[in-house]
């Protein structure tokens, strides 16, 4: 469908799909989520987590919060 480029120098680790499934999360090596759009594959947001590189990531079921896995053992949560 589409071919998503990891911007700069990031590496992606993980993807999520939002439930409404308007759109989806990424992170990567670069510490930042990346919210993309489903209907045209553009990145929407970057956020800084300020966790270091990120490898893994989740969204509630509910849609309100998401959660990464960071190096360390970290877990950020962002709404």
């Amino acid at each position: 469908l589409a071919r998503i480029t990891p911007p700069g120098r990031a590496h992606f680790r993980d993807l999520a799909v939002h439930p409404a499934g308007e759109w989806f999360t990424t992170v990567g090596s670069d510490g930042k989520a990346r919210a993309w759009s489903l209907a045209d594959f553009a990145e929407a947001r970057a956020i800084d987590l300020g966790a270091g590189k990120l490898h893994a990531v989740a969204i509630d079921p509910n849609g309100k919060t998401g959660a990464a896995g960071a190096d360390g053992g970290a877990v950020v949560l962002w709404d």
